[in-house]
């Protein structure tokens, strides 16, 4: 079994994932008891989008290895892909019970709480992923995404800020910032966002349309007027949204 199991990697490294699954297959033929060769083949079916797949290969390997937090945090991973957040953070939960630190475990736990509206939850995850890696632009961004949910604009306008301190090429975190000061009623600030975002990406017909907004309550109509006019040309079904 090791032999196809090494072959198995090379192949993998080789971005050769049908060679690489059938010796994965074949070495656990050989030895069902090889928890690494189910985890590898469980993420080349994560990679190809079979997370069904990949779910099967990961339950096999934590039924051989239940104290290894590789194959739960996998799992996860292949239920958020599923949209089943429950078992997600079930399995998030059990790998960070394996490994405390395990930051992208706490970040997709973060997630999976936010998508199923545990709002407080997802923070209080996304703090420990700033407090383990305070570089994490995304999890500032998502903290901000959370607290906006929570009706607390400043807060997560504040977290916008650093994730575009962090990585100012995002054009999302000017976007949902911009939205956050419309809320706020600080329609220059939001201008100056979504100006940020018609930069970054000429072609957003959103970012067009929510400054327009901003620039209707600046009393700028003119300028709001051609705002509008080029979000429909960008994107005509917008017109049928607005009548």
């Amino acid at each position: 079994g090791e032999a196809y199991f090494n072959r198995g990697n090379a192949y993998r490294g080789l971005k050769q994932d049908q060679a690489a699954l059938d010796d994965y297959s074949a070495a656990i033929k050989l030895n069902p008891q090889d928890g690494r060769a189910y985890i590898n083949r469980g993420a080349i079916h994560f990679n190809a989008r079979r997370y069904a797949a990949a779910v099967e290969d990961f339950s096999a390997a934590i039924r051989i290895s239940p104290e290894d937090a590789d194959p739960y945090y996998n799992r996860g991973n292949s239920y958020l892909a599923l949209n089943n957040n429950d078992e997600a953070i079930k399995d998030y939960t059990k790998a960070l019970s394996l490994e405390e630190k395990l930051v992208d475990a706490f970040y997709n736990r973060g997630i999976a709480y936010s998508d199923s509206d545990k709002i407080d939850a997802a923070i209080a995850d996304f703090t420990e992923v700033i407090k383990l890696s305070p570089k994490f632009s995304d999890a500032y961004y998502n903290r901000g995404l959370a607290a906006a949910k929570a009706g607390k604009y400043q807060v997560a306008v504040e977290d916008y800020s650093e994730a575009i301190r962090l990585n100012a090429k995002d054009p999302e975190a000017p976007f949902n910032r911009g939205i956050a000061y419309l809320r706020l009623a600080r329609y220059d600030y939001a201008g100056r966002d979504f100006s940020e975002v018609i930069r970054l990406q000429p072609r957003n017909a959103e970012a067009h349309v929510y400054r327009g907004i901003a620039r209707v309550y600046q009393r700028k109509e003119k300028e709001a007027d051609a705002d509008f006019q080029k979000a429909f040309q960008l994107d005509p079904s917008l017109k049928k949204n607005v009548q």
